[in-house]
């Protein structure tokens, strides 16, 4: 498992399928380099800061390696949409060593896929930091709080 993590540490990843849908419920899905060239990646953090996060930069071969072994497990489990799945490798760093997404710190990650003719973009957001990271928390009332709320909607009281 640290082999793993340490070959992915340099990365975050983000996978996309994106696909139109019939009126009769079939599936066209759209190719890794159409999907491409119509994302846009931004980090946007507590302050409302906006930073592009590069996706075409190219990973090692290793990750390469590491994210195509996930496209057959993909598809074995959910068929032509898991053979549409495609991973984009975001760089976790810049040029000067500083971090440019982290998943503990408040932010936004917000991917804007343009790839549709005649139709609005869609936007995706993660709101970070990603409560999966972090100990479980509840409100009074027993409903899920998010790791960066301060207090609960529902109530209004202090979360710890």
């Amino acid at each position: 498992m640290n082999l793993v993590l340490d070959t992915l540490q340099p990365y975050s990843v983000i996978a996309i399928v994106q696909a139109d849908i019939s009126d009769f419920g079939a599936f066209t899905f759209y190719g890794e380099e159409r999907i491409a060239n119509g994302m846009l990646v931004e980090h946007i953090d507590e302050h409302g800061s906006r930073t592009v996060i590069p996706h075409d930069e190219g990973a090692s071969p290793d990750v390469t390696i590491l994210l195509n072994q996930m496209v057959p497990v993909l598809a074995a489990v959910m068929g032509n949409m898991g053979e549409n799945f495609y991973f984009f490798p975001l760089p976790n760093f810049d040029a000067a060593e500083n971090r440019l997404i982290s998943p503990y710190e408040k932010g936004t990650i917000r991917v804007t896929l343009d790839t549709r003719e005649n139709s609005a973009k869609s936007v995706i957001e993660i709101q970070l930091p990603l409560d999966a990271l972090h100990i479980p928390r509840l409100c009074a009332n027993g409903k899920p709080a998010h790791v960066s709320w301060t207090h609960c909607p529902w109530g209004g009281e202090k979360l710890n």
